[in-house]
């Protein structure tokens, strides 16, 4: 760095991109004010505490600098429910849940209509905000709880799912945010037990189940 002599030991086979690049290495080497004669010891500075002292507090921000805030403590993680019910609605409202659609998509066997109203291609969307199994069902402990926001008629009618447990969870209370999600835990158990073991439960029986889990 001396006297300029890094200029001299790249100057070899020279092009257009090169010289750029040293041009902005010059100009960044001149801001620094760098005292090439001086002995004094460099210092480590952590730039993301105005002491310069490291923390792990400012290294885990920055892990998330430039992300998109996350709706899901708000509507999963922060709200009373079994482990299994939140990673489910986790599983739900990122549409990663394995419908006959999503099977569809990868080529592998599925059995094409909703399990439960057997009337349209089984989506995320249709199976928990369409279908009129399970419109039913949301209607039915709304009446029961008295939380008129799991009624499907109040709903947005938002095909994001995301969208729509936001809207659907917005207006109620915890116990109510709390028993949306088990509700659409029953909804995805019933549904698979007519998949995968050809039992079939009437909405009512789904509704009971929900009262007996809410209970315990």
């Amino acid at each position: 760095m001396t006297d300029g002599q890094w200029i001299n030991d790249v100057a070899h086979d020279l092009n257009a991109e090169l010289l750029r690049y040293i041009f902005m290495l010059s100009q960044l080497i001149n801001l620094l004010n760098l005292d090439l004669t001086s002995e004094q010891g460099d210092q480590i500075i952590w730039t993301l505490e105005s002491s310069g002292q490291y923390s792990a507090r400012s290294a885990y921000e920055i892990q998330f600098s430039g992300h998109v805030a996350s709706n899901f403590p708000k509507l999963i993680w922060n709200v009373w429910a079994t482990p299994r019910s939140k990673f489910f609605i986790w599983l739900l409202l990122q549409d990663r849940l394995w419908t006959a659609a999503m099977l569809q998509l990868r080529g592998w066997e599925n059995n094409y209509f909703c399990a439960l109203c057997e009337r349209n291609l089984e989506t995320a969307a249709h199976l928990f905000t369409e279908c009129s199994y399970a419109r039913k069902v949301w209607s039915m402990v709304a009446l029961w709880s008295l939380h008129v926001n799991l009624e499907p008629d109040q709903w947005s009618g938002s095909t994001d799912l995301e969208d729509w447990f936001l809207f659907l969870t917005a207006r109620g209370n915890k116990e109510a945010h709390s028993l949306a999600i088990l509700t659409a835990w029953h909804i995805w158990k019933e549904r698979n037990a007519r998949v995968f073991n050809s039992r079939r439960s009437t909405e009512l029986m789904v509704v009971t189940r929900i009262k007996d889990e809410l209970e315990d």
